[in-house]
């Protein structure tokens, strides 16, 4: 089996794992305290900063613990600001390829992290916390699902599977598999 299958395949095992000790330590949390587990934490930031604090707080060693956890958090930050910036800067060069002719591609790297941190310093001043609720409850919704299901709508039926297979083999020299 291919790359194309086991990614996918490693990727889900490694969620349900993550959710299954997510929601271990929200149960224990629950049950030292004697509350109702959705008394514990609710949805939002608070996870990462209320409820999985005060489970460090209940362990042993508990300093080991915290620096694993919170360096996790830094490291998890910085993979996802990696991965959002390669992105835009790949959108804007495959849409308008004649950027590299004017600039070298380490300028507009700069450009672009430049743009994104004057764009996300809204998210650290005194009300960043409810433009991030704000962000979180109305970009991260229901529309995000909406595109989601737009995209496969378009690439289900409108492009073609057997299409969007041909453009894979030409590009990765991998197949969709098919279903038989």
């Amino acid at each position: 089996m291919t790359a194309s299958f086991w990614i996918p395949v490693a990727n889900s095992a490694t969620s349900f794992y993550a959710a299954l000790t997510v929601f271990t330590f929200i149960g224990h949390v629950a049950h030292v305290l004697k509350l109702d587990v959705d008394k514990v934490t609710t949805q939002s930031i608070s996870l990462a900063f209320v409820a999985y604090p005060g489970l460090i707080n209940l362990l042993d060693g508990k300093n080991f613990w915290a620096i694993i956890f919170f360096m996790m958090l830094v490291t998890l930050g910085i993979d996802s600001a990696f991965g959002y910036v390669d992105y835009i800067m790949e959108f804007f060069l495959d849409a308008f390829p004649v950027i590299l002719t004017k600039m070298k591609k380490e300028v507009f790297c700069v450009i672009v992290c430049f743009t994104c941190f004057i764009s996300s310093l809204m998210f650290v001043t005194d009300s960043g916390y409810y433009v991030f609720n704000m962000f979180d409850a109305y970009a991260c919704g229901v529309s995000l699902y909406f595109c989601l299901i737009m995209e496969c709508i378009v690439i289900g039926w409108v492009f073609g599977i057997e299409k969007l297979s041909i453009l894979a083999k030409r590009t990765t020299g991998e197949e969709i598999p098919k279903i038989v």
